[in-house]
């Protein structure tokens, strides 16, 4: 079984994706490059239909009962769970973050820190991530939905 299997999506299940990504990424505010990630998924998974970053912007957000009512299949309705322990009252990097993001056209990637250390020669340290693929996710389209059908997975 792959990873990540690449999925068959219709335009408008591409559009709804987009349109969500896009809800996402206005909570902070939209960058550029955030922008140009979400039209670049847009346009690969729609053929080059009019997926464009003013086509997202146009169209605006999509709520996310809207999203779920057109991802219906087990295939779309995956959920990737990738956790890391937190270490109270030790130093982490980043004004105490145990977690990055970094985000160009290709990629967004999700990095985890441990603790900062000092290592003397011969010495390690240990980070542990877990990954969790789940199938057949249930709906998400509120907050509800959310607790009852992705809280207990991410806490497995």
């Amino acid at each position: 079984m792959e990873f990540f299997p690449e999925l068959d999506v219709s335009a408008l299940q591409a559009e709804a994706i987009a349109r969500g990504l896009y809800a996402v990424a206005l909570v902070d505010g939209v960058h550029e490059r955030e922008l140009a990630l979400i039209s670049d998924v847009y346009w690969a998974a729609s053929e080059g239909g009019r997926a464009s970053a003013t086509s997202i912007e146009r169209a605006g957000p999509l709520d996310a009962k809207d999203v779920a009512q057109l991802l219906l299949g087990d295939q779309h309705r995956e959920l990737f769970v990738k956790t890391v322990g937190y270490e109270r009252g030790q130093l982490y990097p980043d004004r105490g973050c145990n977690f990055e993001l970094y985000a160009d056209p290709n990629i967004l990637e999700v990095e985890t820190l441990g603790p900062l250390v000092m290592l003397s020669p011969g010495e390690h340290t240990e980070h542990v991530e877990t990954w969790n693929r789940f199938a057949g996710v249930g709906a998400i389209g509120d907050e509800a939905a959310i607790a009852a059908n992705v809280a207990p997975l991410a806490t497995r």
